[in-house]
């Protein structure tokens, strides 16, 4: 009987000893209190932050305790045990170099126990300024203007703060340089710039504590022409195609008295009585603009005006050219059956250019040939080939240079 009591006591201390590791086991974790150990709100970019100490209290059956670090690119886990009611976090491979704000999250079995906010500043400018300029030309007179814009970034290339001053150095042709002071808003700062009257390269600068841009330059060109004349400068008064007539224009210059640019396109515009027979570009040099144009074929009276624009026009030049054809002979050579023409001379006895047209035209009763070719060492000569001529008075009329010479040729 007393062994089967002490085989019973034993099975009940085992089944007690069972009961409680199945206890133990089962313990219902509780969450205490946590309390983020770190009271600065700002740090400069670049700066470090070795660890993070939360207060740790009330915890049973939680060992471990995790630290969000939260920015604008992610977030970051770091796990630490708890240990005298202390977690410490290193932070020694987070960077801060980032301006914006920085969220440290306690968390334990998914719940956010405490939240710290902390933000990172920019340092002072001490990187390059990226800069935007344009337009980069505008025209004298105040009418157009053109823009610098700036961006100040600090070594980690984050913008510098709104607020901070950056200084644009100006200076406009023919005047001393000045400095103005304008503040960053919204990350940028800018400078407008109207043209004066002069022409000439504005020169910009800007800078912010050690940071600068490279010097900008605007170019300030003149305006459109304004009261164009033109000469005579040198002409062979004849037609004579070998020829030119040599025009030049006055200094052009803007409503401002400013030279204008070199490149500028001016008209010559050719008038025979009431057409144009031409139109002719030449471009500025210093101002000046000047055209060869080459003499007529042909008696002419020419009006020749220049203009830069519908607006802007010129004097009005006469030229008169005189026929320049002194002498054509012509004549039938019923041996080769044709009619030679030459020699063909000019004003001053020369032989008339090579190539100048030649007509011949052949008149029978209502019969009419017209027949064309060119001249060669003042002379050319017209086979007439299967057109016989059969017995009859035929009128010659032969044209060279506008110059018309006419005879009668009778076959019997």
């Amino acid at each position: 009987m007393k062994k089967l009591i002490n085989i019973l006591m034993l099975t009940t201390i085992v089944s007690l000893s069972c009961g409680t590791k199945e206890d133990s086991m089962s313990v219902t974790k509780t969450i205490g209190t946590a309390e983020i150990l770190f009271e600065v709100d700002s740090i400069s970019a670049g700066s470090k932050i070795k660890k993070i100490d939360v207060a740790a209290n009330s915890f049973e059956g939680i060992e471990n305790l995790k630290l969000l670090v939260s920015n604008k690119w992610g977030i970051k886990v770091i796990a630490s045990p708890i240990k005298n009611e202390i977690a410490s976090f290193s932070l020694s491979e987070v960077r801060f170099e980032e301006s914006g704000e920085v969220e440290f999250i306690v968390v334990a079995e998914a719940e956010v126990l405490d939240r710290h906010k902390l933000k990172v500043l920019p340092l002072r400018g001490d990187s390059l300024i990226e800069s935007y300029l344009g337009p980069k030309t505008i025209i004298v007179g105040g009418k157009e203007k053109t823009m610098l814009t700036n961006i100040t970034t600090d070594k980690y290339g984050n913008p510098i703060s709104d607020g901070s001053l950056v200084n644009y150095s100006v200076r406009f042709p023919m005047e001393q340089a000045y400095t103005v002071g304008v503040k960053t808003d919204h990350l940028v700062s800018f400078v407008q710039l109207r043209s004066k009257d002069i022409t000439g390269k504005i020169i910009i600068g800007a800078n912010n504590s050690d940071a600068s841009i490279r010097e900008q330059e605007v170019r300030v060109t003149p305006g459109f022409a304004q009261n164009i004349s033109i000469e005579l400068i040198e002409w062979f008064p004849y037609a004579d195609s070998r020829q030119t007539v040599w025009l030049k224009s006055s200094v052009i210059k803007d409503d401002h008295g400013n030279v204008v640019a070199d490149g500028t396109m001016v008209s010559y515009v050719v008038k025979d009585g009431v057409d144009i027979i031409n139109e002719y570009k030449s471009y500025t040099v210093g101002g000046i603009s000047n055209v060869f144009i080459e003499n007529p074929k042909v008696e002419s009276n020419w009006k020749v005006i220049a203009k830069t624009d519908d607006e802007n026009k010129s004097n009005i030049l006469e030229l008169d050219f005189q026929s320049n054809i002194e002498n054509m002979a012509f004549d039938y050579n019923k041996g080769e059956h044709s009619i030679s023409v030459g020699p063909i001379t000019s004003e001053l006895g020369q032989y008339i250019n090579d190539g100048t047209e030649v007509s011949l035209t052949i008149k029978k009763g209502g019969e009419e040939i017209k027949l064309e070719k060119e001249a060669l060492d003042g002379y050319c000569e017209f086979k007439l080939r299967g057109k016989k001529f059969v017995q009859g008075t035929y009128a010659l009329a032969l044209e060279v240079g506008g110059e018309r010479r006419t005879k009668n040729l009778v076959v019997r």
